[in-house]
């Protein structure tokens, strides 16, 4: 399993509920009914609220939201999980130097098509 250290940043309109809480477990998160209708994912101590949305008949498909996780687990271990599960990783991993340090990232998209970086930090 990716541990996480912390959600970089997020926000993500669903279309799908079972099958994007499927996908975030698979990265480390929890899922939680948080009201009535409402849903969020926890990693420690944050939280990305899902909104599930319906999309009308002939809307043309967009992506949604770009979410930046930070794991503690190394970048061999993320790999090895998501190969596991069958995610296809779109690039990566590549070196990115952030104002916090060297990260290595993979970038792969949820089930909504939501483009997910999974950063770690550089060995």
């Amino acid at each position: 399993m990716i541990t996480l250290e912390s959600i970089r940043e997020g926000a993500i309109n669903i279309t799908a509920l079972e099958e994007s809480v499927l996908f975030y477990e698979m990265l480390g998160m929890t899922f939680k009914e948080v009201a009535a209708n409402r849903y969020a994912l926890l990693a420690g101590t944050q939280k990305i609220d899902l909104n599930i949305v319906v999309p009308e008949i002939g809307q043309a498909e967009k992506k949604n939201a770009d979410v930046w996780l930070l794991a503690q687990t190394p970048m061999d271990g993320i790999i090895k999980e998501l190969k596991k599960y069958n995610v296809f990783i779109e690039k990566g991993p590549v070196e990115r130097v952030t104002t916090s340090g060297t990260l290595y990232s993979v970038y792969v998209r949820d089930p909504d098509n939501n483009l997910i970086e999974v950063s770690t930090a550089a060995a």
